[in-house]
Formats: structure tokens, sequence, C-alpha cells
């Protein structure tokens, strides 16, 4: 293994990519503080506006993505290729290591940017990609579990092991202009996974201490810097309360970006 220094050095060195004329937004948080809700709540905000959008998630990279299309909805792990096997098996396998994970779900971020977020935000201008889960999550959890499986590396040293990753760079290369992060109690969590009743994950990442860690580990420094360092606007947003409430907070910071950014 590379030493800290050397690490940090390669890593950290990421170049950014040229910038393309779209808003990448990226909606993150533990289990069960409503972020697929959130991300509907924008798509339909967006399509109030006179925004055409298209849900990847349903149709897959077999559809071609409309050419009218202005917005996109994405997910981590993808529900396709080795997306999908992370979800049937890797996210449910507590024999594969942090190791293993991180390289199938920056391997899926690869396919993902690669062949559909980046062609989607450089065909035309002022095209939004709405995305839910993403390099963070990888952050936060990948480093949770390689400290369980016994890693003495600081959460820095350890996101700068994932960022050697080709897939994990490439997204990185590209980061959010916004990314929401939903917080909420773990305890709020539990009792909203609890009442779910058409999604239910079961993954090995479900336990109730693994989300209390990961609930603090999204405002660690060694998770934001990365993020904040390439221009990333990071936001908490209050998802103690309704669905209501908390859709109205992420379209109050997307309004925002794109005011801003007009």
């Amino acid at each position: 293994m590379k030493d800290a220094q050397n690490v940090r050095k390669d890593a950290m060195s990421i170049p950014v990519m040229a910038p393309d004329k779209g808003r990448l937004i990226v909606i993150d948080s533990i289990d069960g503080a409503g972020k697929d809700t959130a991300a509907g709540a924008l798509s339909a905000w967006l399509e109030r506006q006179g925004l055409k959008g298209f849900d990847y998630n349903l149709s897959g990279p077999d559809q071609p993505i409309p050419d009218e299309a202005n917005f996109l909805l994405v997910s981590e792990p993808t529900r396709w290729g080795i997306g999908r096997q992370i979800r049937d098996s890797i996210m449910k396998d507590k024999a594969v290591s942090a190791r293993s994970t991180a390289i199938a779900y920056a391997r899926d971020r690869e396919v993902l940017y690669r062949d559909t977020v980046l062609p989607f935000l450089r065909a035309k201008p002022g095209r939004l990609v709405i995305q839910v889960r993403g390099l963070m999550s990888s952050f936060v959890y990948q480093t949770i579990q390689a400290q369980d499986e016994g890693a003495k590396q600081t959460v820095s040293q350890l996101v700068n092991e994932l960022l050697e990753l080709p897939g994990n760079q490439l997204e990185l290369s590209r980061r959010p202009d916004l990314a929401m992060l939903l917080m909420l109690s773990p305890e709020t969590a539990r009792k909203r996974l609890a009442g779910r009743t058409e999604k239910v994950d079961g993954d090995k990442f479900a336990h109730p201490h693994f989300q209390a860690r990961a609930s603090m580990r999204y405002r660690d420094r060694g998770v934001l810097d990365p993020f904040e360092r390439l221009g990333t606007k990071v936001v908490f947003i209050d998802a103690e309360g309704t669905p209501d409430q908390v859709a109205a907070a992420c379209t109050a910071e997307l309004d925002t970006l794109l005011q801003n950014t007009a």
C-alpha cells in the first residue's frame, strides 16, 4: 500500500474536465431520509417550469434518451449491468470486502458517467442531471466498512485510496454543482424504514449502528473536502420534517442554483 503522502498526491491531483453548460445535482444521505421522494419533487418542479425529463432508472441503457429531454434522473448504483449485481448481491453479501465493494461501485459509476451522464450534459447547453446517491456515498459507506474490517487509516486517507479507482476519478472530475445532503437522526430513519412496504433494501449497511455512523460521516471534512475544493456547493437539508417540507427546501436550493447560473 502506498504511504499516505503519496496517496494524497496522486488522488488529489485529479484533473477537472472541461466544463459543460449543464448542471449536475446530487441528493445523498443515509437510508430513510427520502432521497427518491426529493428527486421526484425536483422532477415535478422542473416540469412545472416547462422542462421535459427522462428517467434513466426506468428505461435503462437500451432506450435512447429523447433529444428534447431537458433533464435526466439517474441513481447509483444503477439498475442495469453491474449496478444490478450490486443491488441484488454485493450489497447483501457480508463476505464481500470493502475494497471489492468499492471497485464494483466505481465500475458502475464509470459506465454511467461515460455512457450516459457526460454525453447528456455535453449535448446541449442548459441540461440538468438529478442524481440520487453518488461518489459521496462511497466516501461514507466504504470508509466505514474498511474501518470495520480493521483499516487504521484516517477517513481522508481512505477517501484518497478510493480516488485511485478510475470510475471515482471520472465522477469527481465532473463534480456536482450542488450536493444536497438530507440529514436526519438514525432514530427517525429507523422508524421510516420500518414502515416501508414497497422498497425494502435489506442490505448489509442497514444495521442501525452502521447508519448512525454514516449519518455523522456525511459531515466529515475528509468526505466533503474533495468536492468543495473543486467547487461543489454542499448544503445540508433538514430531513426530519414532512416530505413536502423537505421537497420545498430542496426545490429552493435548486431554484437558487439555476437563478445564480442563468
